[in-house]
């Protein structure tokens, strides 16, 4: 038998406190204190055993779908018929149905389509940029082009305007709190009756009585986001999907295990669910990559010398991008040290015993990448940017370098993600100088995901030596 995890020697307060205001702070603290391995006691939350040694990890991750569940309070409304709220066996035959679109195979058209707009929307920022801000309408259009086959620009552009509108008034710290007190499935089911109720979930406008202006910011973008949806699954099915390689046209055409096919509620949850799970996450994860990068000139200049010896003034490629070590290692380290997650979630329904510890079944673990990655004996100089740390080591299991969770819960869109993420980073280095104007150094929550505190303010200049954006490409 091993060591129960020690307890955080604060009061459930003091611990409150400290989590709420700086949760990266925190939990580094606690690591330095008591080890990689450790139980807070925060209100709302309860008792929660953080996980950042090797070992401990991979028993985690190991868990078979029967042996834990996750607890589900995240506040967005997405559908509970969602996989990011299935357990068990729900969630293994959810997942395999919804597997396909994002295998490799299917990388080469969606590669084209990032590479499309990354170079209408970035190689030609000029002067003062909240990089965060441009990173995000990228990645929307990139989800509205590669996973809803949207093609029509005002569809698009009414999107675009009321996704993060919907986005930024569910995800806020008093819809989190509200959902650790009275439940998140309660709260999203509460969301979803505005929502149905909304007059613009038919297409029309609001009459001169009016709820008030927060329940209409919470009801009225997801009600127009919903229709457009729908119709668009309607139109789906009516036209026929042949020819299209979206992930729409993808999922209209799945089955099940018996030949059925998938229900319009079912697909139209999934829908939500990378619109939610695969926007901000990877617009976050390029601008911790420049927050970091833009601080090493030499290494931008490393970059650019390691694109001209693979495609010399020719376009990109972006099937080619994963074949650039130097680019896939600052990318990596910058997710080493700066993750989007504080943490993945785990109800263990088992005990674990693993790395010297004992942890009793009914305990509330997560692996987190702020102790992981920090952790001494497997990263040398952790707190430091290496550029090159990943360069030659391959692929790195997940109890040892988790940027994309692990187990059987481990991100559905890595592969899409990994790809987009690569791309959008390369077209701006290429493209464009990119002069930071740093004010603040830390990290603040954004919805579901860390973000720096101050956007990643930059003023962009065009390169005068870089090649010629290919606008047409794909």
């Amino acid at each position: 038998m091993g060591t129960a995890p020690p307890d955080v020697d604060l009061s459930r307060l003091e611990q409150t406190k400290r989590f709420g205001t700086d949760p990266i702070g925190f939990i580094r603290a606690c690591a330095r204190e008591y080890g990689p391995v450790f139980r807070t006691n925060v209100l709302g939350d309860g008792e929660r055993v953080w996980v950042g040694h090797p070992d401990v990890v991979k028993a985690v991750f190991a868990l078979k779908s029967d042996q834990f569940t996750v607890t589900n309070t995240v506040p967005v409304n997405i559908g509970e018929r969602s996989l990011l709220y299935q357990d068990g066996a729900a969630h293994s035959h959810q997942r395999k149905v919804l597997t396909p679109p994002f295998t490799k195979a299917r990388m080469k058209g969606y590669g084209e389509a990032m590479l499309r707009h990354a170079e209408q929307r970035l190689a030609t920022l000029r002067g003062e940029v909240d990089l965060q801000h441009a990173l995000d309408e990228v990645t929307l259009a990139v989800i509205l082009d590669c996973v809803f086959g949207l093609e029509d620009e005002a569809e698009q552009a009414e999107l675009l305007r009321i996704t993060p509108a919907w986005t930024d008034a569910v995800l806020t710290p008093m819809a989190f709190t509200l959902s650790m007190i009275v439940g998140g499935m309660k709260l999203r089911r509460a969301f979803d009756w505005m929502a149905d109720h909304s007059p613009l979930r038919e297409g029309r406008a609001r009459g001169p009585l009016k709820p008030p202006a927060w329940w209409r910011d919470i009801a009225d973008p997801k009600a127009a986001l919903d229709r457009v949806l729908l119709q668009a699954i309607e139109e789906g099915r009516a036209s026929g999907v042949t020819g299209r390689k979206d992930v729409l046209a993808l999922l209209l055409a799945s089955t099940f295990e018996d030949g059925s096919p998938l229900d319009d509620e079912l697909i139209h949850h999934q829908l939500l669910t990378v619109l939610v799970g695969g926007h901000e996450t990877t617009s976050n994860t390029v601008a911790w990559t420049f927050h970091h990068l833009l601080e090493h000139p030499d290494v931008v200049q490393a970059l650019r010398a390691e694109q001209r010896e693979a495609f010399g003034d020719g376009p990109l490629d972006p099937a080619r991008l994963s074949q650039l070590p130097l680019l896939g290692s600052v990318i990596a380290e910058s997710m080493r040290l700066s993750s989007i997650a504080i943490g993945v979630g785990r109800c263990s329904l088992v005990p674990i015993e693993a790395g010297g510890y004992s942890i009793p079944a009914g305990s509330h673990v997560s692996p987190s990448p702020y102790v992981l990655h920090f952790n001494p004996e497997l990263w040398p100089e952790p707190e430091r940017f290496v550029a090159d740390r990943f360069v030659g080591r391959g692929r790195i299991p997940s109890h040892q370098f988790m940027p994309y969770g692990g187990g059987r819960r481990i991100c559905l869109g890595m592969v899409f993600a990994e790809l987009e993420v690569r791309v959008l980073v390369s077209v701006l280095v290429r493209h464009l100088d990119l002069e930071p104007r740093r004010t603040d150094d830390g990290a603040t929550m954004k919805g579901l995901t860390l973000i720096p505190s101050d956007g990643v303010p930059v003023v962009a200049r065009e390169r005068v030596t870089a090649p010629a954006p290919d606008l047409v490409a794909g």
